[in-house]
């Protein structure tokens, strides 16, 4: 990402949409450009915020001073692992090949960080298992154990989080995120009853139920951390040398609930469709 960033503020290409007959600008004024850095922005930071999440959790449970306390840390841990390890992996590849996009031409050049960081960045989606393998934990072991209760938990307590914080300034991104929980309850609904059934359904959608659960998970922890940024704003001022730091948080937090955050709609029509072409297709006609 910030390769990128330094990259367009410094390339010069083609004029403004907005003033064709003007100076050619820095790739960071046309719109594309900008929606692919913060696209980068806030995916990196979502990735972050689930990674030093799980790391909190996995602190908390070693300190925990009472069993119960012990057990639900460790639950939560074990329930956002397989996320850590799939949806960041996932996402590492994507972001990165937008990274490649920021530098056009030069984007696959050995000499440029991007077409190094994509190469190295691959094999994550392999480490310790594919990320099928990952999927397959979240939606198998995770949502199960003990009696699928920690899972229950978990989102409730994104639930909780979206339905009870008032913020005028994000009032549109915690309606986008109460819709995408609705969706993935649904989707959650489906794959409790592949598990009682269709089990061949139940792995078709492992990955998009996992990336389903990683995009609502992270829109709470990004609005969480979106919510402190809007309040140290208030408190400091615009004219406080890390105002731009906050604006920038809050600015990551929106653009992901309404442009990563909504896949999930996509993901929610797709499990309610149940196409079984994957399964149903001859080995033969793979050709």
């Amino acid at each position: 990402y910030y390769a990128a960033l330094d990259y367009t503020k410094v390339r010069v290409q083609s004029k403004k949409s907005t003033d064709p007959k003007g100076p050619s600008v820095r790739i960071i004024e046309h719109e594309d450009v900008r929606r692919m850095l913060l696209y980068q922005k806030s995916g990196m930071e979502a990735i972050r915020a689930l990674i030093y999440t799980a790391y909190l959790y996995r602190d908390l449970e070693v300190d925990a001073t009472t069993p119960e306390d012990r057990e639900y840390y460790a639950d939560m841990f074990a329930i956002a692992n397989p996320l850590c390890k799939a949806y960041s992996s996932d996402m590492a590849r994507i972001l990165t090949g937008e990274c490649i996009q920021c530098h056009g031409g030069y984007g696959f050049m050995e000499e440029y960080a991007g077409a190094q960081l994509y190469r190295d960045c691959v094999i994550h989606g392999i480490w310790e298992g594919t990320n099928f393998i990952q999927s397959q934990d979240y939606t198998g072991r995770k949502f199960t154990m003990n009696g699928g209760e920690p899972f229950k938990k978990w989102v409730a307590e994104i639930d909780d989080f979206v339905s009870s914080q008032k913020s005028d300034e994000l009032a549109a991104e915690f309606a986008m995120m109460a819709d995408a929980m609705t969706a993935f309850k649904n989707i959650v609904d489906m794959n409790a009853a592949w598990t009682a059934g269709d089990k061949q359904m139940k792995q078709l959608f492992a990955t998009r139920t996992m990336h389903s659960g990683a995009r609502v998970y992270c829109g709470k922890l990004l609005l969480s951390q979106a919510l402190v940024a809007a309040a140290k704003l208030a408190e400091l001022g615009d004219d406080h040398f890390d105002a731009n730091f906050y604006k920038g948080k809050i600015a990551s937090a929106k653009f992901y609930i309404m442009n990563h955050v909504p896949e999930i709609f996509g993901f929610e029509k797709a499990v309610k469709g149940a196409d079984k072409s994957a399964i149903d297709i001859a080995e033969a006609s793979f050709m």
